[in-house]
């Protein structure tokens, strides 16, 4: 039995077509608050055999600055706060690395509804002093309880109540779905409705990078470029962290200095934490010499250098969802202890470009310049311009934003979803044979289009038989329907 399925957007209000992408000061003058939910219900027995979600969180964990807030709960039939949630500090980080161990499988249900009222209990308001994220990760389900109905109703409660609060105060939701048994598109709901990025991982294996990938989006960190495992540490830097993966069987890391001592996490260093782990090496550099410091191990476009510094970047924010034809208006500023970089005899050494790989084509180098031509307004003035998509295969892209000051580098990293309609459809297959059942659901991108102003229409034609038309219904309040 062969069905085909037309489906036609009667109206919709376009949000993001050739506008300016915003500049992350606001984000950088806020605090991040991180809220970390990792399912522990028993289908991770087959999802994670391995219990990989204990090296990714201690990943995340050590990574959130120190300064920012940050919490961990698990879940399964009941929420426990793994990790406190507080002020991150040493001792925070600490007992996140410890309370990591304790993740396991022996959840009997999977209560969604939960841990997300429980995580978010004190956002009830927007807050412009936090940078507010959610980092969601499961395997499976809203699933409370074997009685008719009841796993229903808690689905639209969270549809209803807890998601329109926590968008409401300003929040973003970031998920990540470990099987293909997970409730993906009401996880796309719950990410697209508050400007989040939805990650489907084929395996546990690809979790601590996910983490990363996540991380990146939810706490703003100043980065410089690793090239042919190579690094330029300049005399600004108070703080150097390096995050080294390593393929299994792979030799342990290195770092060589600038002065060409070698060390490796056996190395006994005052100003050196090494945290080594059996996938990956993190370590933390207290006031680091200046110069060019050499990672010996095997190159990965995943291994990063974040540092502490007075001399940052100010970039656009990219979105997560953009549509293949939208441009959009990027801007980068240098600032120095809080002021932007404005002379002459600074600016004329620096050289700024963009990045992008993905989508099947060869990375391609933006320029981005301040020579006040096209739409960058003042040549020389500390603003520095480029404009950013258009015309793109859909798929998932990378912009690296490379800063070279020839005695200094920087670099921040974005990843985005081109897509080629402003909503993401999932056809399920509820029930085999003759008549067979699928459900169709369409959750609109809230970043590209307004879903209030969303109609939809459905063409339904059985081969060789009569067509039927419909309007799909809205059933929560972001438009999955």
């Amino acid at each position: 039995m062969t069905f085909r399925l037309i489906v036609l957007f009667a109206t919709g209000l376009w949000i993001t077509v050739s506008v300016a992408a915003d500049m992350g000061a606001d984000q950088a003058s806020q605090h991040s608050d991180v809220r970390v939910l990792i399912d522990i219900s028993g289908s991770m027995k087959d999802n994670d055999p391995n219990n990989l979600r204990i090296p990714a969180l201690r990943l995340i964990t050590q990574l959130i600055p120190e300064g920012q807030e940050a919490g961990v709960w698990t879940f399964g039939q009941y929420v426990n706060m793994l990790v406190k949630h507080g002020e991150v500090d040493g001792a925070w980080k600490e007992q996140a690395y410890q309370a990591a161990g304790e993740i396991n499988s022996k959840g009997l249900f999977t209560n969604i509804e939960a841990v997300l009222e429980t995580s978010t209990w004190d956002w009830n308001k927007p807050d412009d002093s936090a940078n507010r994220s959610i980092i969601f990760l499961t395997d499976g389900v809203v699933d409370v309880s074997k009685a008719p109905g009841v796993n229903d109703e808690a689905r639209d409660r969270i549809l209803h109540q807890i998601l329109p609060r926590v968008k409401a105060a300003g929040a973003t939701i970031h998920t990540i779905a470990l099987s293909d048994d997970a409730d993906k598109a009401f996880l796309r709901q719950l990410s697209s409705t508050t400007a989040g990025w939805n990650e489907v991982a084929k395996d546990a294996s690809q979790l601590e990078r996910i983490f990363l990938k996540l991380f990146e989006k939810s706490v703003p960190v100043e980065t410089l470029p690793l090239t042919d495992n190579r690094v330029l540490v300049d005399d600004s830097i108070r703080e150097l962290t390096l995050l080294i993966f390593r393929k299994p069987g792979s030799q342990n890391a290195a770092l060589q200095t600038p002065a060409g001592e070698k060390i490796d996490f056996r190395s006994e260093k005052e100003n050196v934490r090494w945290r080594h782990e059996e996938r990956y090496d993190l370590i933390t550099i207290d006031a680091p010499m200046a110069g060019e410091w050499c990672v010996d191990a095997e190159l990965d476009p995943d291994n990063r250098v974040m540092v502490v510094t007075d001399l940052k970047v100010r970039a656009s924010r990219l979105p997560n969802v953009m549509m293949a034809e939208d441009v959009m208006s990027y801007y980068v500023e240098l600032e120095e202890e809080g002021e932007v970089i404005r002379k002459p005899e600074f600016l004329d050494f620096v050289h700024i470009s963009l990045a992008r790989s993905g989508g099947g084509e060869q990375q391609k180098r933006i320029p981005v310049k301040d020579d006040g031509e096209d739409i960058d307004r003042r040549a020389r003035d500390g603003r520095f311009s480029a404009k950013v998509g258009g015309q793109l295969i859909p798929g998932d892209y990378e912009y690296e934003l490379l800063v070279d000051g020839m005695t200094f580098k920087r670099s921040k990293r974005d990843t985005v979803k081109v897509v080629d309609k402003p909503v993401a459809v999932t056809v399920k297959e509820e029930q085999a044979g003759d008549p067979a059942r699928y459900s169709l659901t369409l959750v609109p991108f809230a970043e590209l289009i307004k879903p209030d102003s969303l109609l939809i229409d459905a063409t339904v034609a059985k081969q060789g038989g009569a067509t039927t038309s419909v309007t799909i219904p809205r059933t929560g309040p972001s438009s999955v329907v």
